[in-house]
């Protein structure tokens, strides 16, 4: 004889409410997180240019890696020494221009143009970092930022 319907129902309906709790047990981002994230990405950019690792540890998480502009990849603590304050040099002025910010969830993904040096050394760069929400804060877990090319001449 088949199994009458009601009898599979209430066993799915309490799997599906216990799926539905355990989902909602973890608390994820405000929704209006964006100006945040934008916050955080140009903190990392000035605790970069200023040589600030305390400030780097701060927005970054434990597990964070970088691809720098020369294509290198480095873990967090390898990023941590690079900018440790008595490798300091003049930093040039420097300001980030456009940011965009795609968040889904507990994740985000960030990207920005820097401008930095003045006048006909000026360069651009693009960075696309990646932060997750962790322990009730957003925290950056990758970095990579890639040289736009000059204009070409005419």
């Amino acid at each position: 004889m088949p199994p009458k319907p009601l009898s599979c129902a209430l066993p799915a309906l309490l799997l599906a409410a216990s799926l539905l709790g355990a989902c909602a047990s973890v608390p994820g981002p405000p929704a209006t997180q964006v100006p945040e994230l934008q916050a955080l990405a140009r903190r990392y950019v000035e605790a970069q240019f200023a040589f600030d690792p305390a400030m780097l540890a701060r927005v970054t998480a434990p597990q964070f890696v970088e691809v720098s502009p020369k294509g290198e990849v480095d873990e967090r603590e390898a990023v941590l020494g690079f900018y440790a304050p008595d490798r300091k040099t003049a930093a040039p002025p420097h300001q980030v221009l456009e940011q965009t910010v795609r968040l889904t969830g507990t994740l985000a993904v960030i990207t920005q143009t820097l401008e930095m040096g003045s006048g006909p050394r000026r360069m651009r760069m693009t960075q696309a970092l990646t932060a997750a929400w962790v322990d009730g804060r957003w925290q950056l877990t990758s970095s990579q930022t890639t040289p736009v090319p000059p204009p070409r001449a005419p």
